[in-house]
C-alpha cells in the first residue's frame, strides 16, 4: 500500500501533483473493510451440518442427526456381538431360554443358539429399518419425521442390547428377573412409539396403516395424532407392570393390543364420517 497514491479530482492537483487518501492521511494503514472487502468464504457445503446442529472438527467434517444416529445403531450392534463373544465361554452349555409369566424359566436351549438371536434378530431388523426409506414409494415423507423414525431404530437396539444382557447375567449366576426388565424396556419403547406415530407422514411401513388411513391424508393425520397419545398412555401402562408380578405380561399386551385395535376401528369411522361429509359413496 506504500506506493500507491490516489489522483485528486479535478484540476487542483497541477502543483501539487498527488495526494495520499484521507485514511492514509488519517493514519490508517489498512483499508477498511467497506472499501476493500475480503473474499467471503462458501458456506455451502456447511449447510447441511449446521442445519442439523452437529459439526465435527470445526467445521470440516460435518454430520447430519441420521448418520450420527445410523453411527450409534453400528456402534450398539457392535457392542452387542463383543459382549456375546466375550462372554460366551461363561455361559453353560445349555443355557436359560425362555421364561413363563411367573419369570420362572421354562425353556432351554444350546448357548451356541441361545446367544446368538438376539444379536441376529438385531442386525436383521436394524438393516430392514435401514432398507425401508428407500423401497417405499412415498420415501419423500420419511423427511418429515426422520428423526423420530431414527431414534426408534436406535432405541430399539438399545432394547435388544439389554435384552441380551439380561439372558446373559441370567446364565451367569446373576438372575434378573424379566418382570423387571420387560415391562421397563417395553414401556419406554412404547411411548417413544406414541411419538413416532405422532409425526409419522402418509406412507406404506410405519404407523397406523389401514385401508382408511391410506385412502385420505385427513384420517391419516387424526388418527395418528389421537394414536400417539394412547400409544405414550399405553407405555406408562406397560411401565407400571414393574409393580405387577406375575401379571407384568399382561401389562404390556393389554394396553397395548387395546390401542391397536381402537385406531383400526376410529379410522373407519373417521372415514365413514369424511364419505357422508363429501357425499361420495363408501
Amino acid at each position: 500500500m506504500q506506493g500507491i497514491r490516489i489522483r485528486q479530482a479535478g484540476g487542483e492537483s497541477a502543483g501539487r501533483g498527488y495526494r495520499q487518501h484521507p485514511w492514509r492521511e488519517a493514519g490508517i494503514t489498512r483499508a477498511p473493510a467497506s472499501r476493500y472487502p475480503a473474499a467471503s468464504p462458501d458456506l455451502s457445503r456447511l449447510s447441511s451440518g449446521r442445519a442439523a446442529g452437529i459439526t465435527l472438527l470445526g467445521d470440516q467434517f460435518p454430520l447430519d442427526v441420521m448418520k450420527l444416529t445410523g453411527f450409534a445403531v453400528i456402534a450398539v450392534i457392535l457392542v452387542t456381538f463383543g459382549i456375546t463373544i466375550a462372554l460366551y465361554p461363561a455361559v453353560p452349555d445349555t443355557m436359560a431360554s425362555h421364561w413363563d409369566s411367573a419369570g420362572q424359566v421354562n425353556g432351554h436351549a444350546a448357548k451356541s443358539w441361545g446367544l446368538a438371536i438376539v444379536p441376529l434378530i438385531m442386525a436383521g431388523f436394524a438393516g430392514l429399518f435401514a432398507l425401508i426409506p428407500r423401497i417405499d414409494p412415498l420415501r419423500k415423507n420419511y423427511e418429515k419425521f426422520q428423526r423420530y423414525y431414527d431414534g426408534f431404530v436406535l432405541l430399539f437396539t438399545l432394547y435388544m442390547l439389554v435384552v441380551q444382557l439380561q439372558i446373559i447375567l441370567w446364565n451367569t449366576g446373576y438372575p434378573v428377573s424379566p418382570n423387571l426388565t420387560f415391562p421397563l424396556l417395553t414401556g419406554i419403547l412404547v411411548i417413544y412409539v406414541g411419538f413416532l406415530i405422532g409425526h409419522a407422514e402418509p406412507n406404506w411401513f410405519v404407523g397406523i396403516r389401514t385401508p382408511w388411513t391410506l385412502s385420505s391424508e385427513t384420517v391419516w393425520k387424526k388418527t395418528h395424532e389421537a394414536g400417539g397419545k394412547l400409544f405414550k398412555i399405553a407405555g406408562l401402562i406397560c411401565l407400571a407392570g414393574v409393580l405387577a408380578g406375575r401379571y407384568a405380561l399382561w401389562f404390556i399386551l393389554v394396553p397395548v393390543l387395546a390401542v391397536a385395535a381402537y385406531t383400526v376401528v376410529y379410522s373407519y369411522i373417521l372415514y365413514q364420517d369424511e364419505m357422508k361429509k363429501s357425499g361420495r359413496p363408501d
